[in-house]
């Protein structure tokens, strides 16, 4: 298939394209600078409009065991549905789409690769079944270890290459491709009537604390040259004046570490009551250290469905909402838990807690260590994004929506910071940054790249009108995945299947595959044949 994109006006900051008119051709699946021939040239019209590289979510949870949980427990959220038509599959959902409308949904927004936060060991068979079965993205998952008990121990008598080699095995046995950080030490100190535990407070019956998790583990990710940094869900989170446990978080990483939705750990305040933005505080550190980059986890103020692998929080958020709660642990690897929650326009906390997520971005100095999510559900849903874009972009948005919904202003800064967002800064924050910290190495738009591009009907007259930026965004004219078109005049015309990558690693020393066959006889309710990952579409990439 041949695809000529004409006069598209191009923002790729991989290769400091800022809005520049231009063809771009396609051919065999990769961006080229001429074609072999002329003929079945497919040429479409993208004079004026905005041509990026496709999407890249760093974090959203898309797939596995909390997911379909949510999806269960949830028949009001049903108010998305898609019946079938041509090659499109039918599905539902607004806050937790079913898999194919997942596909589908990224696909309009732009995107062509998304990454799951959260996989348990034990399920991760589960999850890779459902990550095949979104269509057209790709995607990749990451390996939940922060309250396993082997590495916690592991960790606990100072065994360092015994750790490297169980988490060699882990990330071959479950195809993932790096390591997560849940509450580190949290769960384990939940099953011990333990609420909340701080960085630096010891986990019961245990000799260690969470920063001696975090910083196993980042070893660990290092040494074996991981792609992606260690990515951390940083304790105390949702609880009010937690920045100061988020401050001394910041310090323990000794290369690298990214921090998951940092907007839930960024409040002032020492009770619901005293409630407050601590975003300048946190972005100043953050802006002062390089060894941190971060993504927002922004609030939407929608009705939604909230999931983690922090069940300390769980347990915490249905205690404050009274709302349903699905609560488990996975054979000691870690804990999960679902709540319903409705972000209220009427809630000064939460309008408190949509201003700190856009404080975040807009306090950011370094953009090539943010990226865009809402920590999908938990914040709200991925497909508004675009609305996020919108309110990045448009001060005086902001502004009408900070008095729609009565931000508290003595209690934030939103409405002093005036810094909006150019295309080119979007570009950034949900492109070339997510692809770069998870280490896929983006080459852009240029040629012998994939052929990955994204074209919205947005003209540069109109990026002043936030109601249109949020209209473009939603949903793109055109959608070129790996030279394929996926979206067609704003209609997804494929179901193609995706790709799951994974990190291929060498397992240092061969006994620890017996040690693990033995562990499994005395300890687990499954066979470690039951365990093991082994699905075609699935495929290694070696060391960064």
């Amino acid at each position: 298939m041949k695809i000529l994109l004409k006069d598209a006006c191009v923002y790729d900051t991989v290769n400091r394209i800022n809005g520049d008119c231009m063809d771009v051709l396609i051919e065999e699946g990769v961006f080229v600078d001429k074609f072999s021939n002329t003929k079945n040239v497919d040429e479409i019209d993208c004079r004026g409009k905005v041509l990026m590289a496709g999407g890249v979510d760093i974090h959203s949870h898309i797939a596995g065991g909390p997911v379909n949980v949510g999806r269960l427990m949830r028949p009001e959220d049903k108010s998305v549905v898609w019946g079938r038509e041509g090659v499109v599959r039918s599905g539902s959902g607004f806050s937790v789409p079913s898999t194919f409308l997942t596909g589908y949904e990224y696909a309009l927004l732009g995107y062509s690769f998304v990454n799951q936060p959260v996989t348990p060991p034990l399920t991760a068979k589960h999850t890779h079944e459902e990550l095949l079965d979104i269509p057209l993205v790709d995607k990749s998952c990451l390996l939940l270890l922060g309250n396993n008990f082997n590495v916690a121990s592991y960790i606990n008598n100072g065994e360092k290459d015994k750790l490297m080699d169980y988490v060699s095995w882990m990330l071959h046995a479950t195809k993932t491709y790096g390591i997560k950080a849940v509450n580190p030490g949290g769960f384990l100190s939940w099953l011990w009537k333990v609420d909340k535990i701080a960085p630096h407070e010891k986990i019961p019956k245990f000799d260690i604390e969470p920063a001696d998790i975090i910083k196993g583990l980042e070893e660990v990710s290092n040494r074996l040259s991981l792609p992606h940094p260690i990515h951390v869900h940083l304790n105390y989170l949702g609880h009010p004046g937690n920045y100061e446990v988020t401050l001394d978080s910041l310090k323990i990483p000794k290369k690298r570490m990214h921090v998951a939705h940092l907007q839930f750990n960024s409040y002032g305040g020492d009770d619901w009551s005293s409630f407050s933005s601590a975003a300048d505080k946190v972005s100043r550190k953050i802006n002062q250290n390089g060894k941190i980059s971060f993504d927002l986890g922004q609030v939407t103020l929608d009705n939604t469905t909230t999931m983690t692998a922090d069940s300390p929080f769980e347990q915490h958020l249905h205690k404050l909402t009274k709302m349903k709660w699905s609560s488990r642990d996975v054979e000691l690897e870690c804990g999960a838990g679902v709540v319903p929650y409705t972000y209220s326009k009427k809630s000064p906390v939460n309008v408190i807690q949509w201003a700190i997520g856009l404080e975040l971005a807009l306090l950011c100095k370094n953009l090539g260590r943010l990226c865009l999510t809402t920590d999908h559900p938990n914040a709200g849903p991925f497909i508004r994004y675009p609305r996020i874009i919108a309110w990045l972009m448009s001060d005086k948005y902001r502004q009408e929506t900070a008095k729609d919904v009565r931000l508290p202003g003595k209690k934030t800064l939103l409405l002093s910071i005036d810094r909006e967002f150019s295309i080119y800064e979007v570009a950034r924050i949900t492109r070339e940054s997510p692809a770069r910290i998870l280490g896929l190495n983006p080459v852009g738009i240029r040629e012998g790249g994939r052929a990955d591009a994204a074209v919205y009907d947005l003209e540069m007259d109109e990026v002043d009108k936030s109601e249109k930026i949020e209209e473009a965004f939603s949903r793109v004219e055109y959608m070129i995945i790996g030279g394929d078109f996926a979206v067609k005049e704003k209609r997804v015309v494929s179901s193609k299947k995706g790709v799951t990558f994974y990190s291929r690693r060498e397992l240092g020393d061969e006994s620890m595959e017996k040690e693990m066959r033995d562990f499994f006889r005395e300890r687990y309710s499954v066979g470690i044949s039951n365990y093991l990952v082994d699905y075609p579409g699935i495929v290694g990439v070696d060391a960064a």
